[in-house]
């Protein structure tokens, strides 16, 4: 084996003239910038040669690799991106669960399931990127460059909620929602019965104790407390109740009827008449629920994004060791290698997701990352050729703004929102792209991704609020960790003098496209991508 700098840099088959190593950098995704960074398909520049690259690049997607209990057991599947705001039932409201366990309470009835009518949605988002990058040849074995992205993301959303007659759904418009005067006046009223049932029973215990009168007052202030207690629950946990004539405001309401008799047997003034509910929710209302006051985001509505800018990257690379095996000094070898290590520094330049805009996406994460680089390139004889990159990248913790709910809660209160400490878990990417020359200016190559991270960390930053809201950042880390994997084939065609010699200008355009093959973690995006890039080079010396 003969180690030759010059003949290993005219044999690698990158493209057909000089070839470079691939820079690996991970594919498009939703929440994290160092999964968005797109290779480039840079390698070690020419001594004294400016390399321009400008690489476009477009991802889509409508479902994710997600994570969910069914009947105790944990399922990962592929869902629709969708999947919180479709449901039978329409128990995508806020505190739709509690509303029911109210209402079995109140009816006396633990089988009673609601329904605000049947919900349906269909949820797309995308992003395109445009990496723009310059490289230059310090050195043979060393080059230096920086890429400044420049991010535009969108959301196609659309929302269904059947009501009315046929649907099923016997839940609408909460009257209490905007503050109704009849449901104060109801409660107020319940209140005041309520105490003048405690202090009866107060009274008539004192004059016995032990009697069957004792008991039975007892009995009843107990019935009107509880009765209270979830009338109130019922009127302030969801933005939905009982629509007035439906079988189950009837009971509701024949409940408050008897124990208003009951009341006013024993001489206490009896039970104003129940508010229900005499509007349907649709789609729109629902729609426009997050800009409520007590959520305060922004409405549930397609999103056309403006261009950001990303995380720009600063990065090094150097050639660590290259050879070739077989054939004379003069002829192309049989075997060729090519092995470069370097770091990139992602600086937090991006601006993260906001929690104020459901379905954003972000162009960055808004702090640095370091990130530690091998690409290595293999050729074998005439045409057939390999590149293998690894990446292991560390990022730095940042203080943020966010919703304290779990992930799947769409629609979390204002009140959630505290200041986070948020720690990014370490993460690992991988690259393989076997090609074949066609042509000495044509190549075609399949290419492999595959990212994966762990779980991230958070605290809140200000321990006394922290104590004083009982919120619980751990509900954040649930579904932080995430891997995916994809798989395409892409075409290659470049003009590039392998020594950086020659009066020609080089050039080299690129275009790949990647198709999901699997995933874990819960918000990992099943994401389709296209790429195109195209670099040119200038000489200064």
């Amino acid at each position: 084996m003969r180690v030759r700098s010059r003949t290993f840099r005219a044999a690698l088959l990158c493209g057909p003239a000089w070839c470079h190593a691939a820079m690996l950098a991970a594919e498009a995704s939703p929440s994290a910038p160092q999964e968005a960074t797109r290779a480039l398909d840079e390698g070690l520049a020419p001594r004294g040669l400016l390399r321009l690259a400008v690489d476009p690049s477009f991802s889509a997607w409508d479902s994710r690799y997600g994570t969910r209990m069914v009947d105790g057991d944990v399922v990962e599947e592929t869902e629709p991106l969708a999947m919180e705001l479709v449901h039978d039932r329409g128990a995508i409201f806020p505190g739709f669960r509690k509303l029911e366990d109210h209402i079995r309470s109140l009816i006396d009835d633990p089988a009673f399931q609601g329904s605000a009518g049947v919900a349906d949605a269909a949820v797309r988002q995308d992003v395109t990127r445009v990496d723009v990058g310059a490289s230059f040849g310090v050195f043979d074995w060393l080059t230096m460059g920086v890429t400044l992205p420049l991010v535009k993301t969108r959301l196609a959303l659309q929302t269904s909620l059947r009501t009315g007659p046929g649907s099923g759904a016997d839940l609408g418009v909460n009257p209490a929602t905007d503050g109704s005067s009849q449901v104060a006046r109801f409660l107020d009223g319940l209140a005041d019965v309520s105490s003048s049932a405690a202090a009866r029973a107060s009274q008539v215990c004192t004059d016995g104790p032990n009697s069957q009168a004792c008991r039975s007052a007892r009995e009843l202030s107990d019935r009107v407390a509880a009765f209270e207690n979830d009338a109130r629950g019922a009127y302030s946990s969801s933005y939905l109740f009982p629509m007035e004539g439906s079988s189950v405001a009837d009971s509701m309401a024949a409940t408050a009827r008897r124990l208003g008799e009951e009341l006013t047997a024993v001489g206490l003034s009896g039970l104003r008449d129940m508010v229900f509910a005499t509007e349907w929710f649709t789609a729109e209302a629902f729609a426009r629920l997050p800009t409520r006051p007590e959520i305060g985001a922004s409405s549930l509505a397609p999103i056309d994004g403006v261009w950001r800018l990303g995380d720009v990257e600063a990065k090094l690379l150097a050639r660590v060791i290259e050879g070739a095996a077989g054939d004379s000094a003069e002829a192309r070898p049989a075997f060729a290698y090519h092995l470069a290590a370097g770091v990139a520094v992602r600086l937090g330049t991006g601006a993260p997701q906001s929690d104020d805009m459901l379905y954003d996406l972000g162009s960055g994460d808004g702090q640095m990352d370091v990130e530690g680089r091998l690409v290595a390139a293999m050729r074998w004889r005439e045409r057939a050729g390999l590149r293998l990159g690894v990446r292991y990248g560390v990022q730095r913790a940042a203080t943020l703004e966010r919703r304290v709910a779990p992930v799947e809660e769409l629609l979390a209160p204002l009140a959630t929102v505290a200041s986070v400490i948020w720690t990014p878990a370490p993460y690992l990417g991988l690259e393989a792209e076997p090609h074949w020359m066609v042509t000495d200016e044509l190549s075609i190559f399949a290419s492999y991704r595959r990212y994966s991270k762990g779980a991230d960390g958070y605290a809140l930053a200000n321990a006394d609020a922290a104590a004083a809201s009982n919120a619980d950042p751990a509900v954040l880390e649930r579904e932080s960790a995430r891997s995916w994997q994809r798989a395409g084939a892409g075409l290659r065609y470049s003009t590039t003098d392998p020594l950086g010699a020659g009066t020609a200008t080089p050039i080299e355009l690129r275009f790949r496209m990647l198709f999901p093959i699997g995933g874990s973690g819960g918000h990992a995006p099943a994401a389709t991508s296209v790429e195109v890039g195209l670099s040119v080079f200038r000489s200064f010396y």
